[in-house]
Parts: structure tokens; sequence; C-alpha cells
């Protein structure tokens, strides 16, 4: 379905227009004198003053300067190519994914059914796409722009949803930057700074790439949101993907792609899809000899939010039971790999640190601490989906909170006691 949406690029021309009456306005006070002359011109041509302007915003400010603001969107990338005529095309990969999940041990009974909620899910079916004269601006996860002005609205992820988008919103875009030859999009919402989004929605969108049939060597460029962090870096190296070809994206970059080729956007909130564990399992990673520490602690001290309180105490109880700290920041991903496979027991606050469990062995066990307002199933899927030993902790109860920022943040305290007895069960 293609839906137009003017109302923001209407009220921006509006706020525009009054500012630019204001400021005409005072103009014309300020030199009324020299230009009363011209009030009976104006007035009897004022009608083609306005055929003018709107010439302007359709033909000059927007299409010409290529700072054009999409005017509506098309839902589905799929629909949109059946009714191409420039020899775009998709294939498919792989089918929709049906996942039923057993249920962790929880005494509480509210805690209980947030994860009896979570315990089926439907994975949509997986495509890629092949795009010709596409443009791209990389706000957030992304915006793919057709070449009638429209957007792609489920390749084209915002914090707002479609009818809000971001883009929407906007004035004009950033200077238009030609792109030629293959250009493979893989921007990818939070993956810029957030390891498990970076792990688990971007890097198995190669998956899709290869599934295709598409040669990574056979791309000019892949346009990625990255932030240069030691791990993204050392992940597209593993996959064989030249520095020189990565093209960095932010929320200033605007492209015309002579030929784009976009894997389905794949976000694993809902569960995380069987292939993507079989592909980051069997990633290229080296592995290390590594001393083997055999259970873990993930320390997020260094973190600036999400610690324990009462660390201190926390490290104490755990060291007595055999447990290792370690800050995950000290380490490579390959060393992170070794290190949670050769694993019998991580333990941990809530974090993207957690990801590396797709490295553990089966029986390995998982026990996660949740903040008593932020309890979120992303682990419990892996951990379902590859036979860990899943358990949890919630940590004392704060004052609840409403404010989404302060639930993901907030600093927690466990009680030592019960963390002790907790651990001495294993």
């Amino acid at each position: 379905m293609i839906k137009n949406i003017n109302t923001n690029l209407l009220i921006t021309k509006i706020m525009l227009y009054k500012k630019i009456k204001q400021k005409t306005k005072i103009i014309f006070i300020k030199n009324k004198w020299r230009l009363r002359s011209l009030l009976p011109v104006i007035e009897k041509y004022k009608h083609v003053i306005v055929i003018i302007y709107q010439i302007i915003d359709k033909y000059v400010v927007f299409k010409n300067n290529k700072f054009k603001v999409p005017r509506g969107y098309i839902y589905s990338t799929f629909e949109y190519i059946n009714q191409s005529q420039n020899n775009d095309f998709y294939i498919n990969i792989y089918e929709q994914e049906k996942i039923k999940r057993k249920l962790p041990i929880c005494i509480d009974e509210k805690v209980k059914q947030g994860f009896s909620e979570h315990a089926e899910s439907i994975l949509p079916e997986q495509r890629v796409y092949h795009l010709h004269n596409v443009r791209f601006w990389g706000h957030y996860g992304g915006t793919l722009i057709t070449p009638l002005n429209q957007v792609l609205a489920d390749i084209s992820p915002d914090i707002w949803g479609i009818e809000k988008h971001t883009i929407f919103t906007k004035f004009r875009l950033p200077r238009c930057i030609e792109i030629k030859g293959k250009t493979v999009i893989l921007s990818t919402p939070e993956a810029a700074s957030n390891y498990w989004h970076w792990t688990f929605d971007l890097l198995p969108r190669f998956d899709l790439l290869l599934k295709s049939g598409v040669k990574l060597d056979s791309i000019d460029n892949f346009i990625i949101n990255h932030t240069k962090q030691q791990y993204q870096l050392e992940s597209l190296k593993e996959l064989g993907i030249p520095e020189e070809k990565i093209i960095c994206c932010n929320s200033n970059s605007h492209f015309h792609t002579e030929y784009a080729i976009i894997p389905n956007l794949c976000p694993s909130e809902n569960g995380v899809h069987s292939w993507k564990k079989d592909f980051l399992k069997k990633l290229n990673f080296k592995k290390l000899e590594t001393k083997k520490l055999s259970k873990i602690y993930i320390s997020r001290q260094r973190s600036q939010q999400r610690r324990f309180i009462n660390e201190k105490e926390i490290e104490s109880i755990i060291t007595n039971q055999g447990f290792s700290t370690i800050y995950l920041e000290d380490y490579s991903i390959a060393e992170q790999r070794t290190l949670f496979y050769n694993a019998d027991c991580i333990l941990g606050i809530h974090g993207a640190g957690f990801s590396n469990i797709i490295f553990c062995k089966e029986n390995t066990k998982i026990i996660e601490i949740f903040p008593p307002n932020y309890i979120q199933y992303y682990y419990w899927y892996i951990a379902d989906m590859l036979n860990l030993n899943y358990r949890f902790i919630v940590a004392n109860k704060q004052e609840h909170t409403n404010n989404v920022d302060r639930m993901i943040a907030e600093d927690i305290l466990l009680d030592v006691f019960q963390l002790s007895k907790y651990l001495e069960k294993l």
C-alpha cells in the first residue's frame, strides 16, 4: 500500500513561510518608502508569484539539488518490486520460522507470566532485495527512498514508526553523494553502539547475502553504521571485508546508489532465528590458547549503567564460590569466544556481554541477574536454542519507575545472602 504523508512537510513549510513573512514584513516596514511604488505590481502579479513558488518547491528545491524529502511511503519492498519498472528483484532465503521455548524455573508469578508470554514466537521470512537508483539516508537504522520519492517502510526502521518517521519532519536532507557500482546496505538499528545488536542483528545479514549467491569480493561498497569499535573492526576483518570498501554512515549521510543490495532487517527482540545461530557459530574467528576459567563473572563496574551498588560484597561471595571476575572490554572477540566456550558457568548482570553465550557448549550454566524494573528475554532465547542451563535472579526491589531510560540504566542492589545460597545449590 502506498500512502502519502504531507502533514509534517506542510507544517514545516508553514513554519518556514511564517518566518519568511515576518522577516519580509520587517524589511517592508524599514524600507516602505522605497518599496511603496512596487506594491501595485506585486498585487497585480501575485498569482504568478504563487505559481513560481510552487514550481520552485516541486522541481528545484527538492528535486534538482538532491535535498528532496520523501512525500510518502510504501509498506512493503516486496510490493514495490512487483510494481517496479527498474529490473529490481528479490531472492527468498529463509521461510517463516515458528519457535517454542521451555520456561526457566521461576518462583515470582509476575516474572513467570512475562516469560510465558514470550514462550512462542513466529519469526518472519528473510529476503535479499536488489534495487536500482535508490537513495539512502543514514539516520538510525537507515532509510531507503525509491526513485518515485517514497520511503520503503519495511527496510527503513525508525524509533517513531513509519507514520511519524523522522524523515518526514525534515525540510531537506544532507547533500546527496553519488555511489557507483554494487553497494550492500547493512545499516542496522542500534548496531553502531551495541554489541548485541551488532552480533545478532547486523552480522547475520552477511549470511543472507552469502546464501543469496552474492560474492562479497564482487561488492564495491558496504554501507555500515559502525563507530570503529574494536569488536566491529575485528568481525568485519574476519568476514573478509576490506576497510577501503566500508562506508560509515550516520544522520549526515545521504547517498544515491546505482545498484543497491539490501538483506532483510532481522531484529532479534522477539526471538533469534535458528539460522543466525548456525551462521555465528561458524564464523572464522581465530581460536586462541587461553587459560580456562571454569566459572566466569562478567563485571559491569567500568560501565556507565546497570552496575552493582554492592559490587565489593558480591565479588567477595562469588570469589569464594570459585568465580573469576572478567571485564570483557579487555578481550578481543576471539578471546571472548574462547572464554565462553571453555566456561562451565557464567554469571552477570543483564547486558550485551551475554551475547557471547552463543559460543558456549551445551549444558553450560547461565545465571543472568535482572534489575527489578528491566527484565528482558534475549539471552533466554539463545540459551533455550542451544540447550544451555539458563537461570536468572531478579535483584532487590527498588522504587518503581515508568521512565524507560531510568529502568535501563539504574544500578542495582543484590542480597548477598540470597546469592550465596543460590550459588551453593549449583
